[in-house]
């Protein structure tokens, strides 16, 4: 799936540097749901934009399904990171002046296919996250809570072999929150894998297998299951 090989990311501020991410090697296989915990400032987003073939490091390799993704071309790049890549923001990132079905059908765009193809696909999904109701509404009329829900479906419809979740229940109640974190869990299989970052020990939970990152030192951590983090997701 993905592995990290050595991989570094500095930084040079006021003539001193900054480790972002220090050494680190890490393999992901299909089936993995990987939580990264750490404070603010720890390195998180940087090993997630580097995940997400968006930040090139200082030195290592990044390989996602044989392919070296910093020793290929920018276009490449960006068609490898379309293609199989996900990405789900605290933040939404939807297009305000679209309806919830036309923000899930967007990425489907740039795949081809029918109209009728690309709208089955997203009403399936928004369907899946109880928004069948609310597939003309527009961002502002929609609660936060929705608004993740529809961001989701916008990443789950293109199928990538690997979603990022940038601390993606950061501003949601607690049913969305489970929703959310269910819907990862389901999604996952021998040819996915998600990895999700967050601050919280409380939402790792969900996962299989939890990193801790501190100064942007990388380090694995036990099983959920065995340091009393067993999932309460319904």
């Amino acid at each position: 799936m993905i592995s990290l090989d050595q991989v570094e990311k500095r930084y040079e501020q006021g003539g001193a540097v900054v480790h972002a991410l220090r050494s680190t090697t890490l393999d992901l296989r299909g089936g993995d749901f990987v939580a990264v915990v750490g404070p603010s400032g720890s390195g998180k987003s940087t090993l997630l934009s580097v995940l997400g073939a968006m930040l090139n490091p200082s030195a290592g390799r990044v390989v996602l399904d044989g392919t070296s993704v910093y020793e290929i071309g920018v276009a490449e790049r960006a068609r490898v990171r379309n293609e199989r890549i996900g990405f789900v923001f605290q933040n939404f990132n939807l297009v305000p002046w679209m309806t919830a079905l036309e923000n899930v059908e967007l990425p489907l765009r740039l795949y081809g296919g029918s109209r009728a193809e690309r709208r089955g696909r997203a009403l399936e999904l928004l369907e899946h996250f109880g928004l069948a109701d609310r597939v003309g509404h527009r961002p502002s009329e929609l609660s936060a809570g929705q608004q993740q829900r529809v961001a989701l479906a916008r990443t789950l419809v293109t199928r990538p072999t690997l979603v990022l979740a940038d601390e993606p229940t950061g501003n949601l109640d607690p049913a969305s929150r489970n929703l959310v974190l269910q819907t990862l869990t389901d999604f996952r299989d021998d040819d996915r894998a998600i990895v999700l970052v967050t601050h919280d020990p409380a939402v790792s939970r969900a996962a299989d297998r939890i990193l801790t990152i501190s100064d942007g030192l990388l380090e694995e951590s036990k099983a959920a299951s065995e340091i009393g983090l067993a999932s309460d997701v319904a």
